[in-house]
């Protein structure tokens, strides 16, 4: 079990490790690390920086750089955030245009499929409707309906029951969707809506632990279909997605 540390002992423990203060000074780190960031976070940021293997140290690792990535982080989540809003928006937009075009699918039909095999999604939306939050009226309005219209239900669900139902839709109606991208986004939007550290594993891929998720260009294994692992590199998954959406025109 590790021991609670003072500012002044993380401070402390950076430099045992090799963490430097020449850009940033140790009374400014301390400010900072009171009031701008904790210790936990921060030093997940020096998983990018090589350790000298002769004394366990850091690298030419400057506490200044953890300072910068970690706000190029924050900025980096706020920018994958509003992306993934957009994504959802848009995925809704277009599954719901797609049910109203198809004769075979009433609205219902599917939200019984989903039901079927997530059963107790239907109990977590009667639940909402008895809580307090965005959706409970849409929720409790609907908690007596026999059944549920798959254009009420993508408002009650989360995004990652949304992409749930998106992808058994579309295994159902085979038609041109996103289906691929989807694990990618639910991961980075989960990351960057829960703040955790996007630039935290930026350096190469671990060979012994092949499943480790990266953010960039390296690849990352987040599914693992029919006993074969899919990877993927999550921020250029994100990009190609957008960059496949059609142009909205006036």
């Amino acid at each position: 079990m590790k021991k609670k540390l003072t500012i002044d002992e993380q401070i402390e423990d950076l430099k045992k490790k090799g963490v430097t203060f020449e850009i940033m000074c140790e009374e400014d780190a301390k400010k900072f690390l009171r009031y701008n960031n904790y210790y936990f976070k921060l030093k997940s940021y020096a998983k990018n920086y090589p350790i000298n293997p002769k004394n366990g140290k850091y690298v030419n690792l400057e506490f200044a750089y953890l300072v910068e990535l970690s706000k190029l982080d924050m900025y980096l989540r706020k920018i994958i955030l509003g992306m993934c809003l957009d994504v959802e928006h848009i995925l809704k937009t277009r599954m719901l245009y797609d049910v109203s075009r198809n004769e075979k699918e009433d609205g219902y039909n599917i939200v019984k499929k989903y039901f079927w095999a997530y059963p107790n999604t239907k109990i977590e939306i009667l639940q909402k409707a008895n809580s307090y939050n965005f959706t409970s009226d849409l929720a409790e309005k609907h908690s007596m309906d026999e059944e549920y219209s798959v254009w009420n239900l993508v408002e009650l669900l989360s995004f990652g029951k949304f992409v749930e139902l998106y992808t058994i839709y579309y295994q159902e109606y085979k038609s041109a969707n996103y289906s691929d991208y989807l694990q990618s986004i639910k991961f980075l939007r989960n990351a960057a809506a829960h703040s955790n550290c996007l630039m935290s594993s930026i350096m190469k891929p671990n060979p012994d632990k092949p499943e480790k998720l990266f953010l960039f260009s390296t690849p990352c294994v987040i599914l693992k279909k029919k006993g074969v692992f899919i990877c993927y590199s999550l921020i250029n998954t994100l990009i190609k997605f957008m960059a496949s959406l059609p142009v909205m025109t006036a």
